[in-house]
C-alpha cells in the first residue's frame, strides 16, 4: 500500500544500496576486493602519504569573530591545547597523519573520544576505519543510531557524541559515511599492481620471458625429452648466461610466449594510473615523485606545482576537516558556537610565503598611501595591534586640505539632541554609532594585550598550584586525607597571587590612565603611587587572590570528598585533582583575566581623571560584543559626576568592572568616557534612554 506524503515533517533516512556501489561500469570485476585496502600499492600510498606529512604542517587555530567582524585567534584554547598532545601515547602530527591517510583511502576516518567523571573530553585517539562503522536504525528515523567499535572480538558500542567522523563528502550508496576519491580509479590502481607484478615476475625469472620450444619436424617428444629440454634451456640461458648461443642437434623452432617488457611499454601503461590517481587527489604528479610529472620537471614547475597542491588538495581538505571540528568536537568545549569556527594556521607554510610576501606589499602601500591605517596593515598580515598603531602615515611634504573648515571638538560629555540621536558637543554617542564603536574599539584593542598576559599568568599559577596538590596527595592516604582538609597553604598563596597579578593589573591601569589623559590633552605623567590609586591596586587583588584560592580549594575538597567516598585509590583521586585544574586553566583563567583587566583599566581612566583638574563627568559606554547584558545595555550614555556611582541592574558602583553585585562585574567590557563640561549644581545626572531603537542622552544633561 502506497501512502503519498504532502510534506515531511522529519527526515527518514534510505539504507545503503550494499555491493551494488562495488563494480565500476561496464565490468562485473570487483576491483576493491582485488586491490584491497591500498597499503601496499605504490601508485596510492606515494600521494597519500605527501598528503599525509604535509596536513600537520598548519597549526589549528580557533578563531572568535569580533562584533565588528574582526577574527580573534584564541591562543592556549583548551581544544587547541587537546589537538596538539591528544593523548600520552602520540603527538597531533601522527594523530593527523593517520586521519588523512583513512581519509583519503577510506573517505571516512574516526576518532573516540575519552571523558573523564566530569564528561568532559580530555583525550583523542584514532581509530582504523576497518574497525568501526556507524550503525542506522532500521526504520530510518535516525541518521545514526550509534557506531559499532570492534578493536578485538568484542563488540562496542559508542554513542555518535563520543565519535568524531570525518567524511570525505557522502557516498551515495551509504549515506553515512563518506566516499574515498579513490574509488572511481580502483581500475587504473589494479592495472597499475598487476604491471607491477609482471615487471617482479619477469625478473624473478632472470629476465628470460617465456619460450615456446618445439621440434620444427614430425617427431614427438617424450616427457623425458620435455623435461630435460626445459631444465637444459632455464641451466644454460638465464640468469648470468644470458645471451649464451644456442646450438641444436635437430631442426627446432623456439618462439617467445607472451609480450616483452618492451612490446608492453610498462612504463607508458604505469603513467596512466599515476595521472589519474593525482587528478581525483588534485596532487600534480610531480609532487609525488610519479614518473608522470618527473619528464617534465624544472625547480621552477615543482615549486608551482607544490604551491598547487596545497591550493587542489590541502588547504580545501583543511576547511571540510576544520567545519567538522566545529561542530563535532568545538562543541564539546564551548557552550555556543556560532560565533567561533576552526581553522589551520598557513602562515608557516614555507610554499605559500610568496602570497603572504605579495600581501605584506600590498599592505605596506596601502599604509604608505594613507589609505588605512597602520593597525589595519598590521591586521591584515596577521599581526597583533594596539591602540598606538591607529594611526595614518602621511608624508611630510603632503598637506591634508580639509573639504570644509573643521571646528574644534571640544571634549566628550553629554549633549544636546538635535534630530539625529543624541549628540555630545557635535559627537553623536547613540548606542552603536560610529563614535560609540571607535571608542569602544580603541579600548579593546589597549586592554586586549593585557588579557593575554594576566590569563598566561593565571595559568602558570594553576599549574604550580597542581603540581603542589598533586605532590601532597601521591605521598599516601593520609596525606590524601590531609589534602582534602587544607589542599594548599590558603595564606602563602593568596600572597603569591596577589604578588603575581599587580604588575599586569598595573600596567592595565597605567594605560587606561594614559590613554585618559590624552584624550583630556593634560600634559602631565599619571601618578601610579597616588595613594588613592596605589590603594585601590592593592585591595584588588588581595580581594582576588582570595576570591581565586577559595573556589579552587572548593573545588579540590568537593573532588576530593566525592572519590573517597566512592572508595578511590591515590591514581583516580589524582584524576580528580587534575580535572580540577583542567577546568581552572581551560575556563576561569580566561575569566579572570576579562574581568580584571577592565575593570583595572578603567580604575585607571577614573584615577585619571581626578588628577587631570580638569575633568567633570564619566559616562558609561556599553560594550558592543554579542554577550553584552542588557543591564549593561540600557546603561549606555548614563553620565554621573566622578564622585558618583551608576546604577546599573540594580546595583551601584563607581565605573564598569566594579559594580557591587557580581553578575554585574564579571567579564564585564563596558567603558568610560570622561568630560569636561560641569553638570548642573545640585542636580542629578540623567541616565540614557531608548530613542528609535538606539539609545541617547536626555537633552539638556
Amino acid at each position: 500500500m502506497l501512502t503519498r506524503l504532502k510534506a515531511l515533517t522529519r527526515m527518514v533516512f534510505g539504507r545503503a544500496r550494499g555491493v551494488l556501489g562495488l563494480f565500476l561500469p561496464r565490468s562485473q570485476i570487483n576491483y576493491a576486493e582485488l586491490v584491497g585496502d591500498g597499503l601496499r600499492s605504490s601508485v596510492v600510498m606515494a600521494p597519500v602519504l605527501w598528503i599525509a606529512r604535509t596536513f600537520p604542517e598548519a597549526p589549528i587555530q580557533i578563531i572568535q569573530t569580533t562584533p565588528d567582524g574582526e577574527e580573534e585567534n584564541l591562543a592556549g584554547h583548551p581544544l587547541a591545547q587537546l589537538l596538539e598532545r591528544p593523548n600520552p601515547s602520540f603527538s597531533g602530527h601522527v594523530l593527523w597523519m593517520a586521519t588523512m591517510l583513512s581519509w583519503v583511502i577510506n573517505g571516512n576516518a574516526y576518532w573516540v573520544k575519552i571523558r573523564n567523571r566530569l564528561k568532559q573530553v580530555v583525550e583523542l585517539w584514532y581509530v582504523p576505519h576497518w574497525l568501526i562503522e556507524p550503525v542506522a536504525p532500521a526504520d530510518g528515523s535516525a541518521y545514526i543510531d550509534h557506531y559499532d567499535y570492534r578493536p578485538a572480538l568484542d563488540l562496542i558500542r559508542l554513542e555518535p557524541e563520543d565519535v568524531v567522523h570525518f567524511r570525505y563528502g557522502l557516498d551515495p550508496h551509504d549515506i553515512r559515511k563518506g566516499l574515498s576519491p579513490l574509488t572511481s580509479v580502483l581500475r587504473e590502481v589494479f592495472t597499475d599492481d598487476e604491471a607491477a607484478a609482471m615487471s617482479a615476475a619477469l625478473l624473478r625469472n632472470m629476465g628470460v620471458p617465456g619460450l615456446v620450444i618445439s621440434p620444427d619436424t614430425d617427431h614427438e617428444l617424450t616427457d623425458d625429452d620435455v623435461k630435460e629440454v626445459k631444465e637444459y634451456m632455464s641451466r644454460q640461458f638465464a640468469g648470468d648466461q644470458r645471451g649464451t648461443p644456442l646450438v641444436a642437434r635437430n631442426r627446432t623452432k623456439v618462439e617467445q610466449f607472451g609480450f616483452s617488457p618492451e612490446q608492453l611499454n610498462l612504463r607508458a601503461l604505469r603513467q596512466v594510473p599515476e595521472e589519474r590517481v593525482s587528478a581525483v587527489l588534485g596532487i600534480p604528479a610531480i609532487v609525488t615523485g610519479f614518473g608522470a610529472g618527473l619528464a617534465r620537471s624544472t625547480f621552477a614547475n615543482y615549486e608551482e606545482s607544490r604551491a598547487a597542491a596545497y591550493e587542489g588538495n590541502i588547504i580545501p581538505s583543511q576547511r571540510i576537516i576544520a567545519a567538522e571540528l566545529k561542530h563535532q568536537l568545538l562543541v564539546d568545549f564551548e557552550p555556543d558556537v556560532r560565533a567561533l569556527r576552526v581553522g589551520f594556521d598557513l602562515r608557516g607554510v614555507r610554499v605559500l610565503q610568496e602570497d603572504m610576501n605579495a600581501l605584506a606589499d600590498r599592505a605596506n602601500r596601502m599604509v604608505q598611501g594613507g589609505w588605512i591605517t597602520v593597525g589595519e596593515g598590521r591586521r591584515l598580515v596577521g599581526m597583533a595591534s594596539d591602540a598606538s598603531h591607529e594611526v595614518y602615515l602621511r608624508g611630510a611634504n603632503v598637506i591634508e586640505v580639509p573639504v570644509r573648515p573643521a571646528e574644534a571638538a571640544p571634549l566628550l560629555t553629554a549633549g544636546r539632541r538635535n534630530g539625529h540621536g543624541a549628540k555630545a558637543d557635535g559627537l553623536d554617542l547613540t548606542y552603536g554609532s560610529a563614535e560609540h564603536e571607535r571608542r569602544w574599539k580603541a579600548a579593546m584593542a589597549r586592554t586586549e594585550p593585557h588579557e593575554v598576559r594576566v590569563a598566561e599568568a593565571v595559568r602558570g599559577l594553576f599549574a604550580t598550584q597542581e603540581a603542589e596538590v598533586l605532590g601532597r596527595l601521591r605521598k599516601g592516604r593520609k596525606d590524601a586525607a590531609d589534602t582534602r582538609r587544607t589542599p594548599f597553604d590558603r595564606t602563602a598563596w593568596d600572597r603569591r597571587i596577589a604578588d603575581a597579578l599587580t604588575p599586569h593589573l598595573a600596567a592595565a591601569l597605567e594605560d587606561g590612565a594614559t590613554a585618559t589623559l590624552d584624550d583630556l590633552a593634560v600634559d602631565a605623567a599619571f601618578d601610579l603611587a597616588d595613594p588613592r590609586a596605589a590603594s585601590w591596586l592593592r585591595e584588588r587583588t588581595v580581594r582576588l587572590a582570595g576570591e581565586v584560592n577559595l573556589t579552587t580549594e572548593q573545588a579540590i575538597r568537593e573532588a576530593l570528598a566525592a572519590g573517597t567516598e566512592a572508595g578511590e585509590g591515590i591514581p583516580q583521586l589524582t584524576r580528580r585533582v587534575q580535572d580540577v585544574f583542567a577546568d581552572a586553566s581551560r575556563n576561569r583563567a580566561r575569566v579572570i583575566a576579562r574581568t580584571e583587566t577592565l575593570a583595572a583599566s578603567n580604575a585607571g581612566t577614573l584615577e585619571a581623571a581626578r588628577q587631570s583638574g580638569v575633568a567633570e563627568t564619566k559616562t558609561w559606554y556599553s560594550s558592543l560584543d554579542q554577550r553584552v547584558r542588557p543591564s549593561h545595555a540600557a546603561a549606555h550614555g548614563q553620565v554621573r559626576r566622578l564622585d558618583e556611582d551608576f546604577e546599573v541592574g540594580g546595583s551601584r558602583g563607581p565605573a564598569p568592572g566594579q559594580i557591587a553585585a557580581a553578575g554585574e562585574s564579571i567579564q564585564c567590557r563596558c567603558v568610560m568616557q570622561i568630560g569636561t563640561t560641569p553638570a548642573a549644581a545640585g542636580a542629578p545626572l540623567l541616565a540614557a534612554r531608548r530613542t528609535n531603537g538606539h539609545t541617547a542622552i536626555p537633552a539638556g544633561s
